[in-house]
């Protein structure tokens, strides 16, 4: 599979992981003021969301944990940080989204979501880069001068 694929793929669950962040606060709202049938939406919403989230940690662990380390000489350090970034993830929001749809859970949800789209942010900015997925081969070996 092209780099670039990958990127657009990965991207693109991104888009949806944050689609679903928009939409979790209004079904937060909805259940605070214990709307009908608001309590099952908000807990619908958020096992969506946490659904998505770790089949996307899935995939782009399946897509990029062989990959990274070959594309240029800082892939190892990004591997690294990746996996890092999953653990703490699945284990502190993930986690904390699944528990987190009971009434007067509302900051902790918004907290939590605030933490999910800075992860991806970080994620776009340290592995998901135009210029690190490129379609491009780098030597990780290369070796300076001539």
């Amino acid at each position: 599979m092209a780099l670039s694929t990958i990127r657009e793929e990965l991207l693109g669950h991104h888009n949806e992981i944050r689609r679903l962040c928009t939409e979790t606060p209004g079904a937060v709202d909805r259940a605070r003021r214990a709307e009908s049938g608001a309590h099952a939406a908000l807990r619908s919403s958020v096992l969506r969301l946490v659904d998505t989230i770790q089949a996307h940690n899935a995939r782009e662990d399946e897509l990029l944990i062989r990959l990274l380390p070959t594309i240029d000489a800082w892939g190892v350090e990004r591997t690294r940080r990746m996996c890092e970034h999953h653990l703490r993830e699945d284990a502190d929001s993930i986690a904390a989204l699944a528990s987190s749809s009971r009434p007067g859970d509302d900051r902790h949800v918004a907290a939590i979501l605030d933490d999910v789209l800075e992860h991806m942010a970080l994620e776009e900015q340290e592995f998901l880069r135009a210029d690190v997925l490129d379609d491009d081969t780098y030597d990780t070996d290369a070796a300076f001068g001539g």
